[in-house]
């Protein structure tokens, strides 16, 4: 009886041993790095993240994953003991749309509480003109008739901004600004598009123009809609 009271005391010992004894992973520079404000001609961006393992076992670290080929990482040590430190560089290609970006990076290790750990890279990608809506959306298109789609274009520095240029596609398709157009900080004008479509297809146009600003050298609109055959008893 005596050894089974052992026994059994052996088994809790250990048991609890076991559960105090491994490794942990923490992120010291925080689960989440926001890179704020970025122009969006920046191309790339790069940070450092710093791992280290706070637990009493050694951490073994398997492999670091982005979300997507536009983030790449590099981790220096994947073997860390206990309080041991390392790093891991983060790269990013930031889109050249602007808003809000984030993508993620996940650890994954033998960490028993969180074996994928998740840290978050954001940025708010800002430009020198915005867009609002992104694209020409024309509704209702048909055959022979008229259709107008409208976009937004503000100025978003404190800085004139000189639109000039315009190249029009399809040729047919016709827009209101002509020549070059002087946009004032803060400003935002109306860029219309008119088109009278020949054939019942799905449609694609684009404007592009030149600007002034050295941070959005040149500007796109993109545009879409479906056209539609008119039926002869419509006609």
């Amino acid at each position: 009886m005596k050894r089974f009271y052992q026994s059994i005391i052996l088994f809790f010992v250990l048991a609890f041993a076991s559960a105090i004894s491994q490794p942990k992973l923490s992120v010291i520079t925080g689960d989440v790095h926001n890179f704020g404000k970025v122009k969006a001609n920046v191309g790339k961006v790069k940070t450092e993240l710093t791992i280290k393992n706070t637990g009493n076992e050694i951490l073994e670290i398997s492999k670091v994953k982005t979300s997507c080929g536009c983030t790449k990482s590099e981790l220096k040590k994947n073997k860390l003991k206990p309080g041991e430190s390392t790093t891991i560089d983060i790269s990013v290609n930031i889109s050249p749309r602007p808003g809000p970006f984030s993508k993620k990076v996940t650890i994954f290790s033998n960490d028993p509480k969180s074996p994928n750990k998740i840290i978050r890279i954001k940025a708010d990608i800002v430009t020198s003109m915005t867009l609002k809506p992104r694209n020409f959306a024309f509704k209702e298109m048909k055959v022979g008739y008229e259709s107008v789609a409208k976009v937004k274009i503000k100025n978003t520095t404190k800085k004139d901004i000189i639109l000039s240029d315009f190249e029009v596609t399809p040729k047919y398709m016709t827009i209101n600004l002509k020549g070059k157009k002087v946009v004032k900080p803060g400003e935002e004008i109306t860029l219309i598009a008119k088109v009278k479509p020949k054939k019942a297809a799905y449609f694609n146009c684009s404007v592009r123009m030149k600007t002034n600003d050295p941070d959005q050298k040149t500007l796109k609109v993109s545009g879409y809609g479906q056209v539609a055959e008119v039926s002869i008893f419509n006609k």
